[in-house]
C-alpha cells in the first residue's frame, strides 16, 4: 500500500516569507490540466483565435477588476493551453477587503471552471478537469521585469511553437 512518503514532494510555488497581499505587480501563469489546447488556436499569422471557452476565460479575467477593486489588470493573453497575465495588487483601501494574489487567482480559476462546466453541459458533454493545481507566479520587482513580462505576454502567440507549453495538434510534427 502506498504511503504519503512514497510520493514525490511538490516544490513550493510561492516565495517563503513573502506577503502576497503586498502591493505591486505579479506575473501569473495558469496551465490546463495535462496541457491539451482547450481555448482556441494560434493561426498561421501568429494570432490567437479564441474559441467559446477561450472567450469565457478572457471575460472572467476582465471581470476580476470589478470583483476586486484593489486589483488592477495588466497585459494578458489566453493561449491554447495556458494563460499569462500581469496582475497589480494596489495599495489597500481600509474600507475594502484586501485580497491576496491567491484569493484573486482562486476566484479566476473557480469562475473559469464554472464557465467550462456550463459550456460542456449545454453540449451534453462531460467536462474534463480544466486547470492544473496551483499557478505559477513571479513578483515583478522593477520596471525592467515588468517590461520583460509584458513583452513576453504580447509576443506569446507569435512565439507559440517555441513556447514551453506548446502542444502540437494531432498530425503536426
Amino acid at each position: 500500500m502506498p504511503t504519503v512518503s512514497n510520493y514525490p514532494r511538490r516544490k513550493p510555488l510561492r516565495l517563503a516569507d513573502f506577503d502576497y497581499h503586498t502591493p505591486g505587480a505579479y506575473f501569473v501563469t495558469v496551465v490546463t490540466d495535462r496541457r491539451p489546447p482547450r481555448f482556441g488556436i494560434v493561426d498561421g499569422r501568429g494570432d490567437m483565435v479564441l474559441n467559446e471557452l477561450g472567450r469565457a476565460v478572457a471575460e472572467e479575467w476582465l471581470a476580476l477588476g470589478t470583483v476586486f477593486p484593489t486589483a488592477a489588470l495588466g497585459e494578458f493573453v489566453v493561449m491554447p493551453n495556458h494563460f499569462h497575465a500581469v496582475l497589480w495588487i494596489l495599495e489597500p483601501d481600509p474600507t475594502l477587503d484586501r485580497p491576496s494574489l491567491s484569493d484573486t487567482m482562486g476566484r479566476f480559476k473557480s469562475r473559469t471552471t464554472r464557465a467550462h462546466l456550463r459550456l460542456a453541459s449545454t453540449r451534453g458533454e462531460r467536462a474534463p478537469r480544466l486547470w492544473q493545481c496551483g499557478y505559477h507566479d513571479r513578483v515583478l520587482r522593477d520596471e525592467r521585469e515588468l517590461e520583460a513580462a509584458t513583452d513576453y505576454i504580447a509576443a506569446n502567440p507569435t512565439n507559440w511553437r517555441e513556447d514551453k507549453w506548446y502542444f502540437a495538434p494531432q498530425g503536426e510534427t
